[in-house]
């Protein structure tokens, strides 16, 4: 007989872990498949296990970023930043986070404050390339883009970062190129890729197509295992390629 004190079965599998592993991953897989008011839901019961977990701040700060909502992200970035200045990875998503309210001034001197440690990190580079695109001086982005991909050839960030900047450019078939290569090292990680980064970069090879007067080569990019672009970080800030805006955090 059961014992009416205890909660149905049900109940019982379907409580939430308390361990942040496990919230992370699950905040993470949710993302993943689009419910992104679940996953933060998910990333604030992490955040009550553990308030200054620094993981966690950063996971929920690039989801934040990747929505637009770039005060909220450089908040949580900073937490982790000012704990640990010594985080290059941290230092690097704030100054996205700054790059994105256009407060370029501000970004580059947080990047400037690691620069001497971090001078062979190619996601220095790609930011610094991120960040001068945004402020309008495109041959300097193209530069970084370049140093970050000397550094790592096969950064597949970085390549269609700077296919972005030669589009600008007018050089739309060199942009292509490097969209395609961008494409085929991102398809080629492990587990075939992030579905919403392969579409976000499908969609650009998509419009460089269109532009070269490719017609049914553009319908054709967007067909394949076609998926709704991640909210989590996007790759480009082009606002060709921007996401759509949601606004999912308190005011």
């Amino acid at each position: 007989m059961n014992d009416p004190s205890s909660p149905p079965l049900a109940l019982v599998t379907a409580a939430p872990p308390d361990d942040v592993a496990t919230l992370r991953r699950r905040a993470a897989e949710q993302a993943r498949a689009g419910q992104v008011s679940s996953a933060i839901a998910t990333y604030r019961q992490a955040l009550e296990v553990a308030p200054d977990h620094p993981s966690v701040l950063t996971d929920l700060g690039r989801l934040a970023l990747g929505m637009g909502e770039a005060t909220t992200a450089e908040a949580l970035f900073s937490r982790v930043y000012e704990v640990d200045p010594t985080n290059l990875e941290a230092a690097y998503d704030l100054a996205q986070a700054l790059r994105d309210q256009a407060r370029y001034d501000e970004a580059l001197e947080v990047l400037d404050g690691v620069l001497e440690v971090s001078r062979n990190e190619p996601t220095l580079w790609n930011t610094l390339g991120t960040i001068t695109n945004a402020m309008g001086l495109s041959q300097l982005a193209l530069a970084h883009f370049k140093q970050a991909l000397e550094l790592a050839p096969q950064f597949a960030a970085a390549r269609y970062n700077r296919s972005g900047v030669l589009m600008d450019l007018g050089q739309t078939q060199a942009a292509l190129e490097d969209c395609d290569a961008a494409l085929a090292i991102a398809a080629a990680a492990p587990g075939g890729g992030d579905p919403g980064e392969l579409a976000m970069m499908r969609l650009g090879r998509a419009m460089m197509l269109l532009a070269l007067g490719r017609l049914d080569e553009a319908g054709r990019s967007m067909k394949p295992g076609w998926t709704r672009p991640s909210p989590t970080r996007p790759f480009s800030t082009s606002p060709a390629l921007a996401l759509g805006r949601r606004r999912l955090w308190p005011t």
